[in-house]
């Protein structure tokens, strides 16, 4: 199922979140109001990416560390189930939908224990698969 045109998809979530339900919202143009889910992982600087079969991955992002969980909303009915994993805990990364229905997700941030915490940037790559709801790293 394809979202109409009309709609926007817009899930929020922030660190402020924590406290609250990990709220997903949904916005529809056509009316003031806004419908909605909830993330299991209250989260920011993480990525969605609208699938081909209408649902949204919700991939990595901080919980005061990089995670590198991911969960489906469907918008149609407003379910978030936690799906996989990605191979590399990240955040503020990109995640683009390519043709084959895959999503490439690359680059973001990582903690490393290096003279404390420290968060330093990633050029690794991954491949989300929404058949198998799993990362790989590319040509595997």
């Amino acid at each position: 199922m394809k979202l109409p045109p009309k709609h926007l998809l817009k899930v929020i979530s922030n660190l402020a979140a924590l406290l609250l339900l990990c709220p997903s919202f949904l916005f529809n143009a056509a009316s003031p109001f806004f419908t909605n889910g909830s993330l299991t992982y209250a989260r920011a600087k993480h990525t969605a990416t609208l699938l081909q079969n209408g649902k949204v991955l919700v991939a990595g992002g901080d919980i005061g560390a990089p995670i590198a969980i991911s969960e489906l909303y469907d918008p149609a009915t407003g379910i978030v189930i936690t799906n996989g994993t990605l191979t590399t805990a990240r955040y503020q990364h990109t995640a683009t939908l390519l043709l084959n229905g895959e999503v490439l997700v690359t680059g973001g941030a990582q903690l490393f224990l290096i003279a404390g915490l420290t968060h330093v940037a990633t050029a690794s790559a991954e491949l989300y698969d929404p058949l198998s709801e799993r990362g790989r790293r590319p040509g595997r």
